[in-house]
């Protein structure tokens, strides 16, 4: 028996050598989104959303606000006399704010 030999072009098998590679990069990132998509479906189907639970505000006639000697905030509760001390940043942040609006206030 005589085998049969089958030359293939070089532009053929350089066509399909490059065509062969954009398939299998394609395919990975097909098989990679899909993948990415099942696992992100398994992860949220047992959350539930977070519930932020928001304090009401006190009016200025329960409070009072004092700045000490590091500059830190302190916010006092004028009826059970707690307070709550914030960083030296936060009193600067807000005392900038307060200072600015009584600026505005006085220069229009």
């Amino acid at each position: 028996m005589k085998r049969l030999k089958i030359t293939i072009p070089e532009k053929v098998k350089s066509l399909f050598n490059t065509t062969g590679k954009v398939i299998i990069i394609a395919a990975s990132m097909i098989i990679g989104f899909g993948v990415s998509q099942l696992y992100n479906a398994y992860n949220e189907r047992g959350k539930k959303p977070a519930i932020i639970q928001v304090r009401p505000g006190k009016p200025m006639t329960e409070t009072s606000i004092a700045v000490n000697e590091r500059n830190e905030l302190m916010i006092i509760d004028r009826q059970s006399g707690s307070y709550q001390i914030y960083s030296d940043s936060v009193g600067r942040a807000i005392f900038n704010l307060y200072a600015a609006q009584l600026y505005t206030k006085i220069n229009q």
